[in-house]
């Protein structure tokens, strides 16, 4: 019993760190999300995480006059007979959850504002261990203009466009209602297109060898068009921007 208490208080006191790689990772719209961790891995990415902040709230808990039970925790931990009364117990068992619930949601709320501060700064764009969204996520919100070297502003687009090549040489065109990703893999899964249109890209010979074409365009019917991922070749994204007087 005392080893399986002393693996709960430990895996309590990994908590910290995990809640500070939620924060921020996820985001109310699950595409924006790119990292998917398991509890096992987020407890061992956060290890050393939590260690600091458990050491800050620790310090900041003694600056302000009060004895935390470190050594209750230790002897726990370690398996130790105690002779801690029950009320005590109850007791030490009330203030170990309220300091660790306080500090999962204080790490979580971290989180959530470094990510707003790396966003703001577009550090996620310029570094790839700081990226919280899918790949597709910035190119087809824009958010990729905002990387240096390249023009533009993502809150200026109006609206995007995309030319996509698939598997058996169309290329179906339309403005980008929607699209959606891989909850688990960093792959686009299917991209929805609104007012869509198709050619057909065929292969002739001209002067100087084969040379590829575009035949005759026509209406796809219907309001949306949803293309799976799986059979596109490439993709072609245009940035719409209207000037505005």
């Amino acid at each position: 019993m005392n080893i399986a208490l002393g693996a709960l208080i430990i895996i309590i006191l990994l908590l910290p760190g995990g809640a500070f790689i939620k924060g921020f990772y996820t985001s109310i719209k699950r595409k924006e999300s790119a990292l998917n961790l398991s509890f096992n891995d987020l407890l061992l990415s956060g290890s050393v995480i939590s260690i600091l902040f458990h050491i800050i709230a620790l310090s900041i808990i003694k600056w302000f006059g009060c004895s935390p039970q470190t050594a209750t925790v230790y002897n726990l931990i370690q398996g130790k007979e105690t002779s801690i009364a029950q009320e005590l117990f109850t007791t030490f068992v009330i203030q170990f959850g309220i300091y660790n619930l306080s500090l999962n949601l204080i790490c979580f709320l971290v989180g959530k504002i470094v990510k707003f501060y790396v966003e703001r700064k577009n550090l996620d764009i310029e570094f790839y261990s700081l990226r919280t969204t899918n790949y597709w996520y910035q190119i087809f919100s824009g958010r990729y203009l905002e990387r240096s070297g390249v023009q533009g502003k993502a809150d200026k687009i109006d609206f995007v466009f995309v030319d996509a090549l698939t598997d058996d040489d169309i290329i179906y065109s339309g403005f980008l209602k929607d699209f959606h990703f891989s909850k688990t893999k960093n792959e686009l899964e299917t991209i929805i297109l609104r007012e869509a249109r198709k050619s057909v890209c065929y292969a002739h010979d001209g002067e100087n060898g084969k040379q590829h074409k575009i035949g005759e365009v026509s209406t796809v019917p219907g309001d949306i068009f949803i293309l799976p991922a799986g059979q596109i070749k490439n993709i072609n994204v245009t940035y719409f921007f209207i000037q505005k007087d």
